[in-house]
């Protein structure tokens, strides 16, 4: 495949998950031994590198566990090689303490063939962080059964 098929490939599945909030287009896409990154610190539900297919769709479970995704925009997809990044930005809003924020994002998709075979999101997750790396987050509006940790 080329750089045109891969650009192809990504504008299907982020028009599916645009239209149907299921990142299955994705998991379909991906190699068996496919990693997945994030830019953001330790000792989150979402922190870390997920190896093989099962571990993605954990993430991606336990993602909408963590945070409600109010809008995603896709501005751009650039191309070379193996290699294409996409653009964007979103809101989310941190399940644990109710907090919304927005944030520019790149996705850094690398290709075997037709398959993805990795995947490098960089975005500022720090209100995630701060939810779970705080020992006392305040309660989510959202959530009346939440309450301070103490």
């Amino acid at each position: 495949m080329g750089a045109d098929d891969n650009i192809s490939l990504l504008r299907r599945i982020y028009g599916d998950y645009a239209a149907t909030g299921s990142a299955g287009g994705l998991l379909e896409s991906l190699t068996d031994d496919v990693s997945l990154t994030l830019t953001i610190p330790a000792g989150t539900p979402i922190s870390g590198t997920f190896r093989g297919k099962e571990a993605v769709m954990g993430y991606f479970r336990t993602l909408r566990e963590v945070v409600e995704q109010l809008t995603v925009e896709v501005h751009d997809y650039l191309a070379g090689e193996d290699k294409v990044v996409v653009l964007g930005a979103e809101s989310l809003r941190v399940r644990r303490t109710g907090e919304a924020f927005s944030t520019a994002w790149a996705s850094v998709y690398s290709f075997r063939w037709d398959r993805i075979k990795s995947v490098l999101v960089i975005k500022d997750l720090s209100a995630v962080s701060k939810a779970y790396l705080d020992p006392d987050p305040p309660p989510s509006p959202h959530n009346p059964l939440s309450t301070p940790a103490g």
